[in-house]
This record gives structure tokens, sequence and C-alpha cells, in this order.
């Protein structure tokens, strides 16, 4: 879903608006973990290969595949701020539900999952647009 503001760019009303639409998409996140008992996070990029983006400080890198939910929170909140689009999507594994998470930038349309990944459930965050929404 495509969201809009309908403030001037880097107004304190645009900043106000946008919180509230990333904190939205944050406690999706959060009430969809909760309902499916989510202990595990990876990452993929936009092609739905798997990598590393789980912060390590004693490396000073991205140094894990595999996160928790401070750590999905806080990369979604970096990528929304940044602009760019995000997706999670629930699966289901043998022993239990995992979340995967993408970002990617627009003209791309949509996430793409690693190979195999069956969606139990999917939200999509499309971006932020300034004016008022099209006409339906």
């Amino acid at each position: 879903m495509k969201h809009y503001i309908d403030a001037p760019l880097g107004s304190e009303e645009f900043t106000r608006q946008f919180q509230i639409i990333r904190d939205a998409f944050l406690a999706e996140l959060v009430q969809q973990a909760q309902a499916h008992n989510v202990h595990t996070f990876r990452a993929c990029e936009i092609d739905g290969s798997p990598f590393d983006w789980v912060w390590d400080d004693a490396t000073f890198k991205y140094a894990n595949a595999v996160g928790d939910i401070s750590d999905a929170k806080r990369f979604a909140a970096n990528m929304i701020g940044q602009g760019m689009h995000f997706a999670f999507m629930g699966n289901s594994t043998t022993n239990a539900v995992e979340i995967w998470l993408t970002t990617w930038e627009a003209p791309d349309a949509s996430p793409s999952w690693p190979p195999g990944t069956e969606p139990l459930f999917e939200v999509v965050h499309e971006g932020v647009c300034v004016g008022k929404p099209p006409e339906a």
C-alpha cells in the first residue's frame, strides 16, 4: 500500500504523519510476530537471496543472517526512514513460523521471496508520497 502525506516535505507535520505511518507498519510487524509466535527473522534481497542484516557491535559489521523482533523493527524503521519500500512475510518451516524481511526501491513493483517459501501472510509498505491520493 502506498501512503500519502498532505503536508510539505520537511515540515513538522510531514514528520508527524510519516512517524504515524511508520509506527503503524512496525506495529503490524509486531502483531503478526506475536500472533504466529515468531522468534526467527531473516532478510533477503529483492531477488530473494538471503543476506546478513543483523549488526554486530563486536565486529562492527552486519554479521548475522538471523535476528529477533528488535532487530527486525530496527531494520524496518531504518529502511522506511530512508524512503525504501519494505515488506515482510511469514513462512511456515517444519518446526515454526519465521518472518522474512525485504526492502527495495522504485521502479521495482513488489518483493520477491526466497525460492521454496510460501507466504502465510504478507504485508507491504510501498513508500510515502507527498500530496493527496489519486481519485479512484
